[in-house]
């Protein structure tokens, strides 16, 4: 492998929208129906053996009182119709166990017969207090998601409308001087409208990029397909897609040969660094110099993307992941709305690593992204 410093420049590959022929469906985390009735039937025989034990040491109240926790416990871990079932079983043990005469499914006196009734009525009230508290919940977490989406749908849009503006108004003014005016305009000038139309074009292209990436990621997991790949390869790639917004801005990058193949997706850890990348251009003055480095630690590589920007701040460390979250210090018009880490730390996460963001001791900011060398087993539901 020859290191990333040489002339060699992959084409740049966009990153596509990929689903699965196949798609897996999410194990849901729901417990089956008829585990809920098999705990019914085991909780009910268990705490009647154990009034059987302590019946001779207890009043009929204590017991009542006894055989009513397991109709508590099965409400409270699943849904009526194993709720009711308790009920039941536990009435008619009690009942058959405790209630003279013994053995037989019929009370002697009043006294026994309004017992069973009120442990009855209490059983069945607490299965249904139960089952309508989590309905209420589940109500209000419905609703609270309802609320969260709206606030991000709020969000998207404010931001999307705000930073797509610029761009536009950027290529509309434009490409109107260079059709009305280019023929009266000297070759730099033109030169610096087209220039202004593609870099501005490109700020577009990675904004609907992200925006499609969110919507995946909403999706269920990301899709990858891993297979070695040469890392300074890809640092390469997602330099080679950003040479327009680059300009003259120093970068040095540096992927030692003895660097080993990785296991990645190549097209989403390219996007990955073209994030990275942006972020440090986003927070960073022009002329101010970008490292790139590659490390190997034995079963992991680490990549490092460095700037000489202000820092982060370490209360802003994690929420910079966050959906539509910038930072202090951000331009107001730098056409990123907040959604280039959220997508970094999705795609660094399927590949089973790490990402985060430090400060260096010398000033500026660190994105550091850590990858197995071996690829991880697939997480177990």
């Amino acid at each position: 492998m020859s290191p990333s410093d040489s002339q060699h420049l992959l084409p740049a590959l966009p990153l596509r929208a990929r689903r699965p022929s196949n798609p897996t469906p999410a194990l849901k985390a729901a417990t089956p129906k008829s585990l809920g009735y098999g705990w019914s039937v085991f909780s009910v025989a268990v705490f009647a053996a154990f009034s059987g034990l302590v019946s001779k040491y207890l009043q009929l109240s204590d017991l009542v009182m006894i055989n009513l926790l397991p109709v508590i416990a099965i409400s409270t871990q699943f849904s009526l119709g194993p709720s009711l079932l308790a009920a039941g079983l536990s009435a008619l043990c009690f009942d058959f166990f405790f209630i003279p005469p013994i053995f037989h499914i019929a009370p002697s006196d009043v006294k026994s017969l309004i017992t069973l009734i009120v442990m009855v009525i209490v059983a069945v009230v607490i299965s249904g207090l139960t089952e309508r508290t989590r309905r209420q919940r589940r109500a209000a977490q419905a609703h609270d998601l309802q609320i969260e989406t709206e606030r991000l749908r709020s969000s998207l849009l404010s931001a999307v409308s705000h930073d797509l503006r610029t761009p536009l108004a950027t290529i509309f003014g434009a490409g109107t001087e260079l059709l009305e005016d280019g023929a009266e305009l000297a070759p730099a000038e033109r030169d610096g409208l087209v220039q202004a139309i593609v870099e501005e074009a490109a700020h577009l292209d990675q904004l609907v990029t992200n925006l499609l990436e969110v919507t995946r990621l909403d999706g269920g997991p990301i899709e990858i397909h891993r297979r070695p790949e040469p890392l300074d390869e890809v640092v390469e790639a997602a330099l080679s897609r950003l040479r327009g917004r680059l300009g003259d801005r120093p970068v040095r990058s540096r992927v030692p040969e003895e660097i080993p193949m990785v296991p990645i997706d190549a097209v989403l850890m390219q996007q990955v660094l073209v994030n990275l990348l942006e972020n440090a251009l986003r927070y960073t003055s022009d002329g101010t110099p970008l490292e790139i480095e590659a490390t190997c630690t034995g079963t992991h590589v680490m990549l490092e993307v460095r700037d000489r920007g202000p820092g982060i701040r370490e209360e802003e460390a994690e929420r910079l992941f966050e959906r539509f979250y910038r930072g202090e210090g951000q331009a107001p018009r730098d056409g990123g709305v907040g959604l280039g880490l959220t997508i970094c730390r999705a795609i660094v996460h399927a590949h089973g690593g790490t990402i985060a963001l430090l400060n260096r001791t010398d000033g500026g900011a660190t994105a550091r992204v850590t990858l197995p060398l071996a690829t991880p087993m697939p997480a177990s539901a």
